[in-house]
């Protein structure tokens, strides 16, 4: 009897020491205490665009792979668009993905081209926005990428 009082003693001994150790294991993975609630549930959007070809041409096929990730803990959905604008504000080109679901930390990837008008301005710049079914703007970039546009496309 007397050493089964004594190994209790030494397990509730190691107890306490570990506790700390435990608790901060747990923080350290994301666990935090069980009494904590949830996180709030939250979207937040990293985007990339790649141009092909790298020096595009007045009149010729512009293609963008478009690489859209939800970094945050919820999942969302929208209409994704794509805008490439002129420096003096004039749209050249638009496209909208309607009902685009995204799901959080999994990359969504587009491809579109178009063929650039021989009368487009020779900078323009890549905008990329999702706005919910109801309208409300989730995410935008201006920016994301800019086109200089070489040659005269066959003029």
């Amino acid at each position: 009897m007397q050493r089964a009082k004594g190994e209790a003693r030494r397990w509730q001994s190691a107890a306490r020491t570990m506790r700390p150790l435990l608790a901060l294991a747990l923080f350290a993975f994301g666990c935090g205490r069980p009494d904590e609630p949830p996180p709030e549930p939250y979207v937040d959007f990293a985007a990339s665009v790649e141009v092909h070809p790298a020096a595009p041409t007045l009149g010729r096929r512009v293609t963008f792979v478009v690489e859209v990730v939800n970094t945050g803990n919820a999942p969302a959905e929208g209409n994704l668009s794509l805008q490439v604008v002129g420096k003096s504000g004039k749209l050249s080109w638009k496209t909208t993905w309607e009902g685009v679901q995204l799901a959080p930390n999994l990359p969504l990837n587009l491809t579109h081209g178009f063929i650039v008008s021989t009368d487009a301005e020779p900078t323009q710049s890549v905008d990329l926005s999702l706005a919910s079914a109801e309208g409300e703007l989730l995410f935008e970039t201006k920016g994301l990428a800019e086109l200089r546009f070489y040659g005269d496309g066959g003029r």
